[in-house]
């Protein structure tokens, strides 16, 4: 987990919108893996947990396994892959017709038919505060809290 460790911007709140917002359970891990290793970070800890508490965990499923095999060999095929874990969550998102919203589109845009939204993109500049790429990063992940929006019908 990088980034500021007691943010005061709530992490990976996105705009008011009617979804319902989830998350894989291997990002799930990966929240909870950075807020063991940071546990000063009081926070952080709060903002993260008030997010799980409210997200749906999607779990992975054969579904799920099925879309990855065929998406991580359609990436390497094109000698486009990017990533085993990201390769996931898109496959999983793929799965259960899902949005990925991440700060890394143009990452997670080669997966064919993918739904990919980058909320930081106007809205942060517009955000008192600053929420930045930054204070994503520090809620997890590599390229920012990469979370899926379950139902596909919102837009931003």
């Amino acid at each position: 987990m990088r980034g500021n460790s007691n943010a005061s911007t709530p992490c990976a709140t996105p705009p008011p919108c009617p979804c319902l917002y989830g998350i894989g359970v291997d990002r799930r891990s990966e929240l909870r893996f950075g807020l063991a290793l940071r546990t000063d970070a009081i926070n952080l800890h709060r903002l993260v947990g008030a997010f799980l508490d409210t997200a749906v965990t999607l779990g992975w499923d054969a579904g799920a396994a099925d879309q990855h095999g065929t998406v991580r060999a359609t990436l390497r095929q094109r000698g486009q892959s990017i990533g085993d874990f990201d390769e996931m969550i898109g496959a999983h998102a793929l799965a259960v017709g899902a949005v990925v919203v991440t700060a890394n589109d143009t990452h997670f845009s080669r997966l064919d038919g993918l739904a990919v939204q980058n909320w930081l993109r106007g809205w942060a500049a517009s955000t008192a505060g600053g929420l930045g790429r930054a204070d994503l990063s520090a809620c997890g992940g590599h390229h920012g809290a990469v979370l899926i929006a379950v139902e596909p019908t919102c837009r931003h």
